[in-house]
């Protein structure tokens, strides 16, 4: 880091006010030096998938929103939001944050590699996914919202009896690791499962990552600050994310005329080390 910074002033400002500290900026300063080579990385992918969306969103126009190609192009933007704040948390030095965000890119990328292998099966399974979460948030405010009318509570109830014909008659989604291998990505699924682990569900594993450790790992205290080898291993999973939500789009589309640039992206992943400060 930059040695003509007073660094002790910034761990005591930091110990105030966390990650909301003005000294963050110099977080930025020191993973965009440090991490040169896979942010610039990033950035090309960033604008590969920008760009390949953007170049063919009009390919949904006279489709239905459960068309293949309309649900894979809709998807995108969350894979492409996604990435960009994985990122913009990364260099800030929020690498548990940035995982989580990683995370749902890993998910979505798993659906629309299904929905463009098999989209007979995988989107009555998708709506019945979505049918079972919006009968859960309706249950729910029946269950928590005590000040709830008669008979907005008649027509909640009526609204869950139509929705639940509407899922029994769909077919049951897959398990995410079988979702993972219906997409043809199931290489994949250990790095979803991992970032499941330490990065968004609750776990001893995901509360351990604030304990700073010694050169044998033992712990020695909080960590003050970001986690670097936690903001390294957020670029790298996320990069290997959005190769794969790029792929999905090229292929659904049949415009492979992204594909070399996709190639050489993905190639230097291979050849770059995960950063581990």
């Amino acid at each position: 880091m930059n040695k003509n910074v007073d660094w002790q002033k910034i761990e005591l400002d930091f110990k105030e006010k966390g990650f909301l500290s003005a000294g963050t900026s110099l977080f930025q300063e020191h993973f965009r030096t440090a991490m040169s080579d896979w942010f610039k990385l990033a950035e090309e992918l960033n604008e590969l998938g920008q760009r390949i969306y953007v170049e063919n969103a009009d390919q949904v126009l006279g489709k239905s929103v459960m068309s293949p190609i309309s649900l894979v192009l809709l998807m995108m933007p969350r894979c492409l939001s996604g990435f960009q704040g994985a990122i913009i948390l990364a260099e800030r030095g929020l690498g548990i944050e940035a995982q989580s965000l990683i995370r749902n890119i890993y998910e979505t990328t798993f659906w629309m590699g299904y929905i463009s292998q098999n989209h007979d099966d995988a989107i009555p399974q998708l709506r019945r996914e979505t049918l079972t979460s919006e009968i859960g948030l309706f249950e729910t405010s029946l269950k928590h919202l005590n000040q709830m009318s008669p008979d907005t509570k008649e027509e909640v109830e009526r609204r869950i009896n139509e929705m639940r014909e509407d899922r029994d008659a769909l077919p049951k989604p897959p398990k995410i690791e079988k979702l993972a291998a219906l997409s043809g990505y199931e290489k994949n699924y250990f790095f979803y499962k991992e970032l499941s682990g330490a990065a968004t569900h609750l776990s001893m594993k995901s509360i351990h990552i604030f304990l700073e450790k010694n050169a044998d790992g033992d712990p020695v205290g909080h960590q003050i600050g970001p986690d670097e080898e936690a903001v390294g291993k957020a670029v790298w999973l996320g990069c290997r994310a959005m190769v794969l939500a790029i792929d999905v789009v090229q292929r659904i589309l049949n415009r492979m005329e992204y594909d070399d640039e996709l190639s050489r992206l993905n190639e230097r992943i291979l050849e770059l080390e995960p950063f581990k400060g």
